[in-house]
């Protein structure tokens, strides 16, 4: 944890996060899986995408 209690090493399986996609607004979705640098998250309308860590912050 950080000094603000926030978890540095980021979001958990099955936890909702934000997803700034690449038209710059952020969307829900839950993590589906983490891999390497990449967080596979699954959008509130069913898709799941392969994203970079640095654009998926947990909520």
């Amino acid at each position: 944890m950080d000094g603000l209690g926030k978890s540095i090493m980021g979001p958990s399986v099955g936890a909702r996060v934000m997803v700034q996609w690449s038209d710059g607004k952020k969307y829900p979705g839950t993590v589906a899986e983490i891999g390497k640098n990449q967080i596979r998250v699954t959008m509130t309308d069913g898709s799941q995408h392969w994203v970079p860590e640095g654009y998926v912050q947990a909520v």
